[in-house]
């Protein structure tokens, strides 16, 4: 990503990355990580769930005169963003449903994957032409062994190995963070684990996703104790 990056730079400047494959075990945080980087680069993320979608018409759209008639999933995340240069977050991939009738997830993919094909992509609630070939396509998966050749030709296989005891610490830590934030909790309420809090959290240094089920029951848990606690006037 760093070198597709700093090539850019060279150029036009605008930020924009090859259709890219987060490969690697379910809880890792392939998805947090995309918005993280949706963050720091100031780029609006929008997440598509393939998971046992069996039609493309969420990503081609349907034409006007359906009742149920939608843009393209690509030309909305446009719109709505307020650039031409998004991320689509492709979330398991892999896992498409096996119906075929309304067109095929995949089959939809391998001509947005493809800038020249991109670049006049026809949608067809739009009813002409539009340019969708500046979207940054990042996907995630467990496997690769079932998807087709031709769309993995047109990804970048990125595997995510899995943390290491030592890196737990940190996802504890940022796990306590993103609450907080989510939550709008002030910095002063924040309880500091104890060397007993972190023995209790090594049980759990098994995945992310676990671990930061974990930090979650803690820090509820020690926020309701400090309301008990609490001197009332």
């Amino acid at each position: 990503m760093i070198r597709q990056l700093s090539a850019r730079a060279l150029g036009r400047g605008y930020f924009q990355l090859s259709p890219l494959l987060l490969l690697g075990d379910p809880g890792l945080g392939k998805s947090s990580y995309v918005n993280r980087l949706g963050q720091l680069s100031k780029v609006p993320v929008q997440l598509i769930s393939l998971g046992g979608k069996a039609d493309s018409r969420d990503l081609i759209g349907t034409a006007r005169g359906w009742a149920t008639g939608h843009p393209s999933r690509p030309l909305t995340a446009i719109y709505e963003g307020g650039v031409a240069n998004p991320i689509i977050v492709c979330d398991e991939i892999d896992k498409p449903g096996s119906a075929t009738h309304n067109g095929h997830p995949w089959d939809a993919l391998l001509s947005l994957f493809e800038p020249a094909t991109a670049a006049r992509f026809f949608d067809e609630f739009l009813g002409g032409h539009a340019n969708l070939s500046f979207i940054s396509w990042i996907s995630t998966a467990n496997s690769i062994r079932l998807m087709p050749n031709a769309l993995l030709n047109r990804l970048e296989v990125m595997t995510v190995p899995a943390p290491q005891r030592e890196h737990y610490p940190a996802i504890v830590t940022r796990c306590i963070e993103q609450y907080r934030e989510r939550n709008g909790i002030p910095h002063e309420l924040m309880p500091t684990p104890t060397p007993s809090d972190w023995r209790w959290f090594e049980r759990y240094y098994t995945s992310p996703r676990t671990v930061r089920r974990a930090a979650q029951l803690w820090l509820e848990q020690r926020l309701v104790q400090q309301l008990i606690e609490r001197p009332r006037h």
